[in-house]
């Protein structure tokens, strides 16, 4: 039973791991202003979110029919819960996994920061910049004509 837990887990550990990876792709538009590619990594930001929030369901779904709980129970369950069902020869792959999900659920949350960061500054100098150019008094250059 404890097997096909972890192919629900394994299969979570993959679409954390795209999210990861597309959220440094979003940091690199960012940096070099490919921001029409935005839009698409949005796009498939929602997408991986909407097929975790299903995989993290199945999972709840299986650990609660599994040990016979009730799904708010399953659904508080934590990765070291889990392991304490395993027998010994499971319990150093779900350790593992346990590490790697940690890790990149805190590559993500770092990820995210970092960019909401670098999207506030480009809001801000945007707006800036567009306020000194509608302001009449300002001079946006010091040519006669």
């Amino acid at each position: 039973m404890i097997e096909k837990l972890m192919i629900y887990l394994r299969y979570e550990e993959q679409l954390l791991q795209e999210l990861v990876d597309l959220a440094k792709i979003q940091q690199a538009c960012l940096i070099n202003l490919h921001l029409n590619k935005l839009d698409d990594i949005s796009s498939e930001q929602e997408e991986l979110l909407n097929r975790l929030r299903n995989a993290e369901d199945a999972r709840i779904n299986y650990i609660a029919d599994w040990l016979n709980i009730a799904k708010k129970e399953a659904s508080s369950m934590t990765m070291t819960q889990i392991i304490a069902f395993s027998d010994n020869n499971n319990y150093s792959v779900l350790s593992l996994m346990q590490e790697s999900m940690n890790t990149l659920t805190n590559q993500l949350v770092t990820l995210n920061l970092t960019n909401r960061v670098l999207t506030n500054r480009a809001k801000h100098s945007v707006s800036e910049l567009i306020n000194i150019l509608t302001n009449g008094t300002n001079n946006v250059c010091n040519v006669r004509v």
